[in-house]
């Protein structure tokens, strides 16, 4: 049965969607499952169609592949169709909490028995919202469970009683209802080190920020735990000293440098770095004392939590008070794990033994060696210290945890915990005792084999946070589950993303290998991790991921498709969207405004009417042997002499106007669309969204705006001072939204969102109408975004994101409305050598082309030129020739099927010329099946390569090499 053949497919990509944050809701149900009849129900034919198919009575199992509205799509002795989700029960365990991405990331689930600060934030919250009475205890006892519950039924979450992530995300910074049922945020904000703090919150991580501050002389208020004015200008003169956004909201990249100890204080002036060659730190370095050498009493320092003053060196001596956190102590000795200290508490001054871990004790008095410098090592890994986070932070906690050091939850957050246990491995290993992990005693704890806890070598599984590592099997980390992800995109990989390299893993990674003709060892290595990343730069999945339907869809056995249906016949839906190219994502089963988006483009290339509902019709074709993909156009007829693909000319002595059809109008909405007016389908139909277009048009260019496209409109419209709605007060608004914007991410919805999808458009990393909900589409998105521009790859768009987001599409809008020159004109110019650009890859040659792929490469030599249109941009971009003369064009250039590099320009629709490289051979995907070439070619720009990648990728270096051969010539034509 189909239904079963797909379950293990669909089974996966949940797991992948509850990963990404995929599924909106906070409570869901994984599909397919398993449910029970609770009382006789009629299974109808559809959520509207009353039509009896069954009738099942009290008992009795039902198999459930998705839901649509208040029913559940469900399977019946071989019959599908739909039943009232009020009669059926669940199995316990398919439904779920499912947090974002996030929440995951951020917060610890909790259960009734847990103690600490954590438990007392919650119970404040819950307080809050009146949930529950009394006093914030820290302890989750029954009375706390009960609250969560009746805060989760409230809010339509699963009653479990325990506070998962997704409870707590809501919980913390949603505006989740109270127990009267009206909509509020509560003030309190929980202590975790990155968590935002904004004006009003309330809590222990709001007292640590202003203790901080006031230590850097930032703030000389009361530290009372509220986030007040006083606060937020404290806040806003370190950001603006420590050259950060000034905000005044306390982020994570705040947060980190203000706890890191490395900030400058308000009295401080910066001090220019000097270019000096590294030395190996001295003794002390670490913990910020780089002149001392020796131990020397007495010494002033700090607590770094509550610590009992006892009168002798042992935890079972009298204690005479409580020391608390943050306390000045001057130490007089130390003795074993004790130190001798006087301590005022501004009524007497005390003296006796407390423990040195709550204490911070300069290394110097701690004792041990320090690990040599290595070249090595700090080109591998990158030191962290207290108020560092993130994954690398994570692998580290990782690895403690497995060597004994370390029993808290890996949060990413390098906190006083951390520090402790990274102390303690230092300790045991004869190590100065900094706290800090420096890149040599990274490569110590991921490559080498220290004394774990109980005194004995072990080397870790975990793998070190370094980019390109070798994986094989046994290993586990983050690296793992990105590549379990990445082979479950490409369809090798089906079990559960767990970050650890099982034989399942091992079994995607063969087969991936025999697939891209590379040896089958199961090992994750450079070649691999080259493969894995042309495969995913080429949205076509594997042909076997998408399952044929198993039987003609009928008016009985259809399942129609709208917004907010789930399950498997979505997700079949999306895989075969996909397939057919109309846009790239993992299916996830959920019908949203992007699948709306693709339905109706694949409906518009199949002459079916453009609704976004998948319906009868709109499936037979889908599934049938005659669905026309994305890429698929008309061929135009080769002439006798071969010339660039043309643009059309448009009439502007005519008047188009609500009613008018065809290809004027198509070509009005192509240039309305350009200029940021025109989001809808160009379906050559002028309708009341193109008159408004019109209009806004007309009034941001000076024009009488009767939404009429008259000869005086059309000639602004196509000329080069036509003002784009960028240049308008929507864009600016767009723009405030994102600049006003301190942090998105998964579930927020609004401007400043839309305003950022737009942008992730235009530099070609998102694809869709911009709907303005931060979805796992998005996510992606921004995370391809920081990975080219070097920042923190971790989906989120914080300040530094949004800001380089925001100038990087401002470059592409001043380069893409330059009036375009001949090239695409019926006559071709041939470029001169002194117009030719050597531009890198990365910083700008990619994101041209992305904004332009339909191109011209011009063989310099000859003279010779042919059509192209490049489709993906990995490390180099692949394209086609978009004609069967344009084929014959490169053949004759460089000869049939020729792996052999050749130099040429490339030459873009708005003129610019790029040197590049590319050769006559066509293979693997291929999209064009009339241009007389199986497969696709690829061109290469100018870019670094690694010494690794030259070693791994010799024929990327021979056209490297030849484009440097190209260059030397075209220079040599200028002189």
């Amino acid at each position: 049965m189909f239904f079963d053949r797909m379950k293990r497919l669909v089974s996966a990509l949940m797991v992948c969607a509850m990963l990404l944050g995929c599924v909106p809701a906070a409570m869901a149900v994984t599909y397919p499952c398993a449910g029970t009849v609770k009382t006789a129900v009629t299974l109808r034919r559809s959520a509207s169609d009353s039509t009896a198919l069954a009738s099942l009575p009290a008992g009795d199992a039902v198999y459930i592949t998705g839901e649509s509205g208040s029913y559940y799509i469900v399977e019946y002795d071989g019959v599908t169709g739909f039943v009232a989700k009020s009669a059926v029960t669940l199995t316990e365990g398919d439904s779920a909490n499912l947090p974002s991405a996030e929440y995951a990331a951020r917060y610890a689930a909790l259960y009734q028995g847990d103690e600490g600060q954590a438990v007392t934030d919650l119970q404040t919250a819950l307080i809050q919202l009146g949930f529950l009475s009394g006093k914030a205890d820290g302890k989750y006892g029954k009375k706390t469970a009960q609250a969560v519950a009746a805060f989760q039924e409230k809010n339509g979450l699963n009653a479990s009683g325990s506070a998962d992530a997704a409870t707590q995300g809501l919980l913390f910074e949603g505006t989740p209802l109270n127990s009267k049922g009206k909509k509020k945020a509560v003030t309190v904000a929980p202590d975790i080190e990155g968590f935002p703090v904004t004006s009003g919150k309330t809590g222990l991580l709001v007292s640590r920020i202003q203790a901080a501050l006031k230590a850097l002389d930032y703030y000389t208020g009361k530290v009372d735990g509220k986030y007040g004015k006083g606060t937020v200008n404290a806040v806003k003169k370190f950001q603006t000293k420590n050259g950060l956004k000034s905000t005044g909201t306390a982020d994570a990249e705040t947060q980190s440098l203000l706890f890191g100890g490395t900030a400058l204080s308000a009295k401080q002036t910066p001090t220019p770095v000097p270019t000096a060659t590294p030395v190996p730190p001295v003794i002390g370095w670490e913990n910020g004392v780089p002149t001392q050498t020796e131990s020397s009493y007495p010494f002033d320092t700090l607590t770094t939590d509550a610590v009992n003053l006892r009168k002798g060196a042992s935890t079972g001596s009298s204690r005479i008070l409580t020391v608390p956190k943050g306390a000045t102590v001057s130490v007089q000795s130390m003795k074993g794990d004790f130190l001798y200290v006087k301590y005022n508490n501004g009524k007497k001054t005390y003296t006796g033994y407390v423990m040195a871990r709550y204490v911070d004790v300069p290394a110097v008095y701690l004792g041990g060696k320090e690990l040599a410098a290595s070249e090595t090592a700090q080109a591998r890994y990158t030191g962290m210290s207290q108020g560092a986070a993130g994954e690398r932070v994570s692998a580290l906690q990782t690895a403690l945890t497995e060597l004994g050091f370390y029993t808290g939850r890996v949060s990413g957050s390098y906190d006083a915990a951390t520090v402790q246990a990274v102390k303690d491995m230092q300790k045991k290993n004869g190590l100065l005792q900094t706290g800090i992990a420096s890149a040599e005693l990274q490569e110590l704890i991921f490559e080498g084999k220290p004394l774990n806890s109980k005194g004995k070598k072990a080397a870790v599984a975990v793998l070190p946070p370094v980019a390109g590592v070798t994986m094989r099997s046994g290993d586990t980390g983050y690296q793992v589950s990105e590549l379990q992800e990445q082979l479950q995109a490409l369809g090798y990989y089906t079990a559960a993303v767990n970050g650890t390299y099982d034989k399942n893993t091992v079994a995607a990674v063969k087969a991936f290998q025999k697939d891209k003709g590379l040896t089958q060892d199961g090992v994750t290595g450079p070649k691999v991790y080259a493969a894995l990343e042309r495969a995913l730069a080429t949205p076509t999945p594997r042909l076997n991921t998408v399952t044929a339907t198993p039987a003609p869809i009928t008016a009985d056995n259809v399942i129609v498709v709208h917004k907010g249906t789930r399950g498997l016949a979505v997700s079949r839906l999306q895989a075969r969207l996909v397939e057919l190219g109309y846009y790239a994502i993992t299916p996830d089963g959920i019908y949203n405004a992007d699948d709306i988006v693709a339905v109706k483009a694949f409906q518009k290339q199949n002459g079916l009417t453009a609704d976004g509902i998948a319906g009868l019709e709109t499936q037979q074709l889908l599934y049938g042997e005659n669905a026309r993909p994305a890429w698929a156009t008309a061929t135009p007829k080769p002439t006798a002499t071969p010339k660039p693909a043309t643009t059309p000319v448009p009439n502007t002595n005519m008047t188009l106007k609500i009613g008018s059809k065809g290809d004027d109008v198509s070509l009005l909405q192509a240039r309305l669309t350009a200029l940021n007016y025109f989001d809808e389908t160009i379906d050559g139909r002028f309708g009341t969204r193109t008159a408004r277009a019109v209009s806004a048009f007309q009034e941001n260019n000076g024009l009488p705006a009767d939404g009429s496209a008259g000869p005086k409109t059309l000639s602004k419209l196509y000329s080069s001072t036509a003002k784009a709605a960028a240049e308008s007060a929507s864009e600016e608004t767009a723009a405030s939204a994102v600049a006003t914007a301190v942090v998105l991410r998964i579930g927020d919805r609004g401007d400043a969102v839309k305003a950022m999808q737009q942008m992730l458009a235009e530099l070609g990393y998102l694809s869709g109408g911009a709907d303005g909900i931060y979805g796992p589409k998005t996510y992606l998105a921004v995370k391809a975004f920081q990975k080219d521009y070097s920042l923190t790859r971790d989906g989120v768009a914080g300040s530094a994101t949004l800001t380089r987001l925001q100038s990087e599409a401002e470059k592409a809008r001043a380069q893409a409305q330059q009036q375009p020159t001949g090239v695409t004109g019926t006559d071709f110019k041939a470029p001169t050598a002194a117009e030719v650009r050597f531009c890198d890859w990365y910083s700008e040659s990619r994101v041209q082309v992305k904004l332009m792929p339909d191109a011209i490469i011009y063989d310099y030599n000859t003279g010779l030129y042919y059509n192209v249109h490049m489709f993906s941009f990995g490390k180099h971009a692949d394209a086609e020739p978009v004609t069967a003369s344009d084929t014959a064009i490169m053949q004759q250039i460089m000869g049939v099927e020729n792996w052999e590099p050749h130099a040429v320009w490339v030459i873009l629709s708005d003129g610019k010329v790029y040197m590049a490289s590319t050769h006559s051979r066509g293979h693997e995907v291929d999209h064009n099946a009339t241009n007389g070439l199986e497969g696709h070619i690829c061109i290469h720009f100018p870019r670094e390569m690694s010494d690794e990648e030259k070693e791994e990728m010799p024929y990327a270096t021979r056209h490297q090499q030849e484009i440097l051969r190209g260059w030397e010539e075209t220079q040599a034509m200028i002189n």
